[in-house]
């Protein structure tokens, strides 16, 4: 009997756009709705690469306290700064960049002061204004309009607060010279004096038992548009469940050309809950709730659906280019996970489409630490002088392990490693150059994303022997290891480590005609998320776009030359499984910087049909050369839109791969199947680009 015939089946389409269709061309760049997110379709099109993860701003919360509900970018003599008002009235300065140390990455917030004249609130929807004949920072809420210097002086109260309608969302736009603020059933103007002229500009106003939800611009610049609803903002502020939004209620789109008493145009959406708009361009998107969920309409054309996905508040919507951006939490598989999307054409090249940048874990990341060891000593195995008082190192106290040479020499790191469970030392050396100070000072090595190079399970971090070993440079000699293990982490089981930090206090003195080493103290603090610990983002209130990417000259002073980074700021409102609020701000780049660390993403293909039942034989992965720190896990997907057993594998340079290597493959052991799907997770925390994907299969079964 004939062998069947090998075919081969080829993805070399990565584009995703995203698609709820499930079956389809293996190969059409549509990527699977539910399950695809943080694939970066702009830098390489058509191959596969990763954004960078979202990183926290303030992540130790010394300075944000409370939740981010609006922020605007004010550019001050060469720096972007990020004015943003908090849930509790407090006002931050975030500086974006610092040209004198060369950092498009600096964000950095400080505290201006807090709002107290009226006791506002901020329950509703917030938004800020850069306004006035004297430029000030004007900032809406629930009571009315506040009003503060640059540098947080000068607070004052706009207007009368009986005369604002009270708990309604308080957006607001420039237009013609005035500020409108939205104001209940009608909307409110403050002249270049801070003078409110009318707290209902429009006659008649809009429908009893509505509420304007948001104010924009038309794309021509020509008009004031409004979004009125009968269905009200909730409350962004608490953890209950929203049960206001499923209502139906209509709403409507009110267009007004700013002279006339009354508005211009009048356009009703029976039956839809339209919350936001945002205009640019060419382009004029509603984004609310009708029966399918979550929606985008052009116009009152509804043109996208986001099934499990919450809508956006209007200070969470932005444009990219010719992208509409928002984020917004999305439901999957139980927990609520703050998303960030787009649609669109980014440009000429690249079909139109929605894409999903990333989705954020349903777990949030955790940290044990930081924690001294129980055991310090001295290791031999590298080299010549031993240290003395080693256990000196299990406590910050002004104890030392020392290094003493008679002769005056220069001191320095040789190497810096992590200890294995198995009590071996890792391969990575995170030895810093630079002579060793003269006075006690914390060096860092390592951070909450750094892996060292390493693969690690809870149970390697809770064994007596992880720790990290330090051995130093005096001259032309080197030191023995200083090694510090027993640490008694208790790492929940399964958890995900995401990082290891190692924290040295060490200084360097100078007797005489010798040098003496000192260390007092090796700390390790342990990131890691634990898959037990359920974390919903229940909000993001607010999603900006604060810089752009810019290259500078060669001798610009700026690493890779990059002066600016593509990047955004959105807040979120997270609750853990204990019920504990969490208040977050985080920095996303639209364009990956190099030196972040690559997204847990997720590109799934959509299912090939075949009229019979195929058998899978060899699977390639082509990719560009593999760096250190690259993973990843391959998965066929079959009919039931689940991984076919005998039909995953993972790849991970050091293991199974090696670094320059442009290429993997293995032979699934699975039975026949008439539907072949393939799901790429990034495993790593270094970023890389596929750029095709093969699978031989033949005639195998009915």
């Amino acid at each position: 009997m004939a062998t069947a015939p090998v075919q081969t089946l080829v993805i070399d389409n990565f584009q995703g756009r995203l698609t709820r269709y499930l079956e389809g061309d293996i190969n059409s760049g549509f990527g699977k709705y539910n399950t695809t997110f943080g694939n970066d379709p702009f830098t390489t099109p058509r191959n596969l690469t990763w954004f960078e993860r979202p990183i926290r701003i303030n992540p130790d919360a010394s300075v944000i306290t409370d939740l981010i509900v609006a922020q605007r970018p004010r550019l001050e003599s060469g720096i972007t700064y990020v004015y943003a008002v908090g849930s509790t009235g407090r006002v931050y300065k975030i500086q974006v960049n610092d040209p004198s140390t060369y950092n498009p990455n600096y964000d950095n917030p400080v505290l201006l002061t807090t709002l107290t004249i009226e006791s506002p609130t901020f329950k509703y929807g917030s938004s800020i204004q850069f306004y006035g004949a004297t430029e000030k920072v004007y900032i809406g809420h629930d009571k009315g309009v506040s009003s503060i210097n640059f540098d947080g002086t000068g607070e004052a109260f706009v207007g009368v607060v009986g005369s604002w309608t009270q708990n309604v969302p308080r957006m607001s736009l420039n237009f013609t010279g005035i500020t409108y603020w939205t104001n209940g059933t009608n909307i409110a103007a403050i002249d270049s004096t801070a003078t409110v002229t009318s707290y209902a500009r429009l006659t008649p106003g809009f429908p009893v038992g509505t509420q304007a939800r948001d104010i924009d611009v038309s794309s021509d610049g020509n008009y004031v548009q409004i979004v009125v609803s009968r269905v009200p903002q909730s409350d962004l502020t608490v953890s209950t469940q929203d049960t206001t939004s499923l209502s139906s209620g209509d709403s409507y789109f009110i267009q007004w050309n700013g002279t006339d008493e009354g508005y211009t145009a009048y356009n009703p959406f029976n039956s839809y809950s339209i919350n936001a708009n945002l205009s640019f361009g060419q382009n004029a998107y509603f984004m609310g709730y009708d029966l399918g969920g979550a929606a985008i309409y052009a116009g009152s054309q509804k043109i996208v659906s986001l099934p499990n996905s919450n809508c956006p508040t209007p200070q969470a919507l932005y444009s990219i280019g010719n992208l509409l951006g928002f984020s917004a939490p999305e439901q999957l598989e139980g927990s609520l996970r703050g998303s960030l999307l787009a649609y669109g054409q980014y440009d000429e090249e690249i079909p139109p489409g929605l894409f999903r940048f990333f989705r954020q874990d349903a777990t949030g990341i955790s940290e044990e630490g930081p924690d001294l060891p129980t055991v310090g000593a001295n290791d031999s195995s590298v080299g010549t002088q031993a240290w003395v008082n080693p256990g000196n190192i299990t406590l910050n106290d002004g104890s030392y392990a020392t290094a003493s040479y008679a002769s005056l020499s220069s001191v320095s790191d040789n190497r810096v490693s992590i200890v294995r469970s198995n009590g071996t030392v890792g391969t990575t050396n995170k030895a810093v150059s630079g002579q060793w100070p003269t006075t006690d000072t914390t060096q860092v090595y390592g951070g909450p994303s750094d892996l060292w190079g390493e693969s690690w399970t809870a149970a390697d971090i809770n064994s007596a022997n992880f720790g990290a070993v330090l051995s130093i440079n005096v001259g032309d000699d080197v030191t023995n290891y200083l090694k510090g293990t027993g640490y008694g982490f208790s790492i929940p089981a399964n958890s995900t480590i995401r990082g290891i930090e190692l924290t040295i206090n060490r200084k360097r003195t100078i007797v005489g005609f010798g040098v003496t080493a000192y260390v007092d103290s090796f700390t390790i603090s342990v990131y890691y998320v634990d898959p037990a610990a359920e974390l919903n983002t229940i909000q993001v209130p607010s999603c900006q776009v604060v810089s752009n990417l810019l290259y500078g000259a060669s001798n610009s002073g700026y690493t890779n030359s990059q002066v600016g980074s593509a990047k955004v700021y959105f807040s979120t409102f997270e609750v853990n499984s204990s019920g504990l609020d969490q208040y977050k701000l985080y920095k996303f780049t639209t364009v990956p910087t190099g030196s972040g660390t690559a997204i847990e993403g997720v590109y799934e293909t959509q299912n090939q049909i075949f009229s019979k039942k195929v058998k899978i034989g060899d699977v390639r992965i082509y990719t560009e050369p593999l760096a250190a720190n690259n993973s990843f896990q391959i998965d066929l997907i079959g009919s039931g839109n689940t991984p076919i057993p005998g039909a995953t594998k993972i790849f991970t340079v050091g293991d199974n791969a090696q670094i320059g290597q442009d290429y993997a493959w293995y032979t699934p052991q699975c039975a026949p199947t008439y539907c072949i799907g393939v799901r790429i997770t990034n495993l790593g925390t270094v970023n890389m680009v596929f750029s095709k994907v093969e699978i031989d299969y033949s005639i195998g079964g009915q």
